[in-house]
């Protein structure tokens, strides 16, 4: 805004300096005018440069927030998100969302104000001078940026609406072609997809002529807006200084001043294009955590009437007539579970596949929310317990641990940042693999991308050790062996339930092995339809 009003300044400044040298034989009389117009230039440049840097600032921590807000949104239903962003293209497209919502307050609000707040500061000091052409520069001004936000927000809506498939299908097309190309050489289906991509690309081409279209028709009456508002400063202003010869040095600054301020409204043709992306960016945001439906995170709901309450060990952990599904989704996964987990038991949760044993692993680590029914933590309802003292209490052990490119020390330390080199050492003990590492680089181990350095049972034996690490009251691992043969899953379970005794831990097992199930001490098991069909 202030380099804005600098503009303005510096051009009416100016033409009245080069007015009024004509009248005066001393430049003493011409001194403030000359630093006016040096300390208006400098301003300019300065205030730009510190508009800039404000803004940008902004943004960046707007963003920030904004990145750790959602993900907490996306924790109670992760796996419905991650079915929807199962595709390359629709990753892409949530990561671009995310970062388009920033442009709210850098790309529409910021220039929208600053062109109104310089429109109406240009109009009031032309009214002194001249008050019709004061009042009529306003309101051209004004409609400019209104007609700019308008045909700008309309041109993105047409090149969205006519060409958004097609980009999506020229995409879909490109993606797949160039991973399976061999393939469809050999079926001779080559043909097809250049045809398809052909096509798409045709689509969003006419879709992208006919949006430059409107957007060229913008731009021609932008330009006829700023005429009219020079012809029309120049007349009245002529009227007025042919009243009072008083004006006269002053007609070249109401002449000049519109060239100024449309070039600073300039800046806000582009708002209403940015309004239509964050819109959409925020609805297709909203659509993939909320999908329509009245689901709220548990921390935000209230259901139970508590106050969030602090836990710092683990008691139970119990299902009381408990129903499951997934956010977003009617059906019902899992029905009428019972059964209760105490300090430093061992179950073992089996069944065949597609019963809901997952499902169950993730209602526990709290990261979807029950149908119907009681999940209570130490006899209190699991939502009424602060989040982040929840998550001390209650770990997760996926199929697939997620190993990160870096060290054995640094992923381990993901769980205790502030453990030492001594403790990371006797984790990795208690679930065998210090012996490993140790003939390696011991601590210092490079694990490669995604694990791929490691084995799949040494990756979960990192897993295993984080959740130890990380002293849960309670670890849930949800078939651990489903990348190990059988003599070595045997081996791994014993170690785990041995650690987990040692550590007064206690550990659900979720497995489809009949023999693993036994090696724990109580047992859950499923037969059809989700039903529990035995508890030992």
């Amino acid at each position: 805004m202030g380099q804005g009003l600098s503009a303005v300044a510096l051009l009416a400044t100016s033409a009245w300096l080069i007015s009024r040298s004509t009248e005066v034989t001393s430049i003493i009389y011409l001194s403030l005018a000359v630093v006016g117009v040096r300390a208006f230039a400098v301003g300019r440049a300065g205030l730009r440069y510190a508009e800039k840097l404000v803004q940008h600032d902004s943004a960046f921590r707007l963003l920030s927030r904004l990145r750790v807000s959602l993900f907490r949104q996306l924790v109670p239903v992760g796996e419905t998100v991650l079915t929807k962003l199962s595709s390359g293209i629709a990753l892409r497209r949530f990561v671009e969302d995310v970062n388009e919502v920033q442009n709210l307050s850098l790309r529409v609000v910021a220039p929208l104000v600053q062109a109104t707040v310089v429109n109406l500061a240009a109009s009031i000091f032309v009214m002194f001078l001249a008050p019709w052409a004061g009042f009529t520069l306003l309101v051209l001004g004004q409609s400019s940026i209104i007609i700019g936000f308008v045909l700008g927000a309309k041109s993105v809506e047409k090149s969205h609406r006519e060409g958004a498939g097609a980009k999506d299908a020229l995409s879909a097309a490109s993606l797949e072609f160039a991973e399976s190309s061999e393939i469809i050489s050999s079926f001779g289906w080559r043909g097809h997809y250049s045809e398809i991509m052909e096509k798409a690309d045709q689509q969003q081409a006419k879709a992208s002529i006919s949006a430059a279209r409107v957007s060229a028709f913008a731009q021609a009456l932008f330009q006829t807006l700023l005429f009219a508002s020079i012809v029309t400063s120049a007349v009245l202003g002529a009227l007025v200084v042919s009243d009072s010869a008083d004006l006269g040095v002053w007609l070249a600054a109401i002449c000049l001043i519109p060239f100024a301020l449309f070039d600073v409204i300039s800046v806000s043709q582009n708002t209403g294009s940015a309004w239509h992306k964050f819109k959409q960016s925020q609805n297709r945001i909203m659509d993939l955590v909320y999908g329509g439906s009245d689901h709220t995170h548990p921390r935000e709901s209230g259901s139970h009437g508590f106050e969030a309450e602090n836990e710092t060990r683990f008691e139970s952990i119990e299902f009381r007539a408990v129903s499951l599904g997934y956010p977003n989704s009617e059906e019902q996964i899992v029905t009428g579970l019972d059964f209760r987990i105490g300090s430093g038991e061992s179950w073992a949760l089996t069944g065949p596949s597609g019963v809901g044993k997952t499902t169950i692993a993730l209602a526990m680590a709290r990261l979807i929310p029950i149908k119907s029914g009681s999940l209570l933590l130490n006899g209190k309802p699991i939502d009424s317990i602060q989040e982040l003292s929840f998550r001390k209490l209650v770990g997760l052990v996926e199929q697939r641990p997620m190993i990160f490119s870096g060290s054995v020390r640094q992923n381990l330390l993901l769980a205790k940042p502030e453990a030492t080199d001594e403790e990371l050492i006797s984790v990795l003990n208690r679930v065998n693999l210090w012996d490993v590492f140790r003939e390696r680089d011991g601590l210092n181990t490079k694990l490669g991308e995604f694990g791929q350095r490691i084995s799949g049972g040494e990756a979960q034996r990192i897993g295993l050790a984080r959740a130890f690490l990380a002293n849960f009251g309670l670890i849930i691992l949800d078939e651990p062996s489903a990348s190990l043969d059988k003599s070595s899953a045997e081996l791994l379970i014993r170690d785990v339930l041995r650690a987990a005794e040692n550590s007064g831990c206690s550990v659900l097992l979720i497995t489809h092995d009949s023999d693993l199930a036994k090696l724990p001490t109580f047992e859950v098991a499923f037969g059809t339809n989700s039903i529990v069909s035995r508890i030992r």
